[in-house]
């Protein structure tokens, strides 16, 4: 076990930087849709993370059990609907952040992409490289 989690801290480390790469893009614009300060932007990045290790965590253990029972192309298809999942959270945010800034009525709909914990579930559903050869290990 130990060594299992070895490799996961060394995997994390290997790919920090195209994590940053990829996530950025998807983090900065959710940071600075509102007026936060230093402090309350590095905590919603710290939920952020939280949520992403938890579904990193769920995923981990849903992939350990399903193993081999998914064929290869009900992964390919749930890989889209991830895609899919991230992209309709970006878009709600995008509306939401669009109507308040001309002070419109935001539909309830949409505030769930103010939760930072529900940003890091969406993006720990995507599959990364470094996501996807965790997923490779536990199957």
């Amino acid at each position: 076990m130990l060594k299992t989690l070895i490799e996961g801290f060394l995997l994390g480390l290997s790919t920090g930087t195209l994590c940053l790469a990829t996530c950025a893009p998807i983090y900065l614009p959710y940071l600075i849709s509102e007026d936060r300060s230093l402090k309350k932007s590095f905590l919603k990045v710290l939920e952020i993370s939280g949520a992403r290790f938890l579904a990193y965590l769920l995923f981990g253990a849903l992939a350990g059990w399903l193993g081999s029972y998914l064929p290869h192309q009900q992964r390919t298809l749930f890989t889209g609907i991830s895609y899919i999942l991230l992209s309709f959270f970006l878009l709600s945010n995008v509306l939401r952040t669009h109507r308040a800034e001309k002070q419109c009525k935001i539909p309830a709909w949409t505030k769930f992409t103010q939760s930072a914990f529900m940003l890091g579930i969406v993006t720990g559903v995507n599959f990364c490289p470094s996501f996807l050869i965790a997923l490779t290990k536990s199957f």
